[in-house]
């Protein structure tokens, strides 16, 4: 049988739809999968900024703040609320742009740096060469918004000591409850920036 022979043969033949329930199998998951990401939440960052007006060009007494202490649920670097039970509950839609607790120290000490007028400020590590006089052991007990009582509370201890000096660290705390009008993402940025200006002017009162 010669080839033209065959392929007249086989010219009308229906195609086999064996692998159909794959291809469609396939499809199904594509489709699924699109449906999902058209259908989530996008990630947004963010990120506290000092609000400062003047730059410190007093050459004052070498500050620094060596240790801060944040509460727990910072560690998951989500922005966190209390619910209506006094709950923590966490947005992983919304995350901090940097590790929280260097933007805190960086922010803190740029505030308090511009509320004393001393440009000689620092957070540890420190440089080999730099040796301050003061400097500033912090505790925040509480920084999160309260949004069944539409506020923001912030609660802080820190001492105050002297490099080289045998007289006692001095203890200050601070706390405060702020109005929160609004309870969207950025609002709460918004009261926790707020919270931290007025715990660096606390601090910087106490200098």
């Amino acid at each position: 049988m010669r080839l033209t022979d065959l392929t007249k043969k086989h010219k009308n033949k229906p195609v086999s739809l064996r692998t159909a329930p794959a291809f469609r199998t396939i499809a199904l998951a594509l489709t699924a999968s699109l449906l999902g990401a058209c259908g989530s939440v996008p990630d947004t960052y963010h990120s506290l900024r000092p609000e400062i007006s003047i730059t410190p060009t007093r050459q004052g007494t070498a500050t620094a703040l060596r240790y801060t202490e944040l509460p727990p649920y910072y560690d998951s670097e989500y922005l966190v609320w209390y619910d209506e039970h006094g709950r923590i509950t966490r947005d992983k839609s919304q995350h901090w742009t940097y590790p929280f607790s260097e933007n805190l120290r960086d922010v803190l000490r740029q505030a308090i740096a511009a509320e004393t007028g001393n440009s000689r400020l620092y957070t540890y590590p420190l440089a080999e060469n730099n040796r301050p006089e003061v400097l500033l052991d912090l505790q925040i007990r509480e920084l999160i918004a309260d949004l069944p009582h539409q506020r923001f509370l912030i609660s802080a201890q820190w001492q105050v000591s002297h490099a080289g000096s045998d007289a006692a660290p001095t203890n200050h705390e601070y706390q405060q409850q702020l109005p929160l009008a609004k309870t969207d993402p950025d609002s709460l940025v918004a009261a926790t920036a707020q919270a931290v200006k007025q715990l660096a002017s606390a601090i910087a009162r106490s200098l």
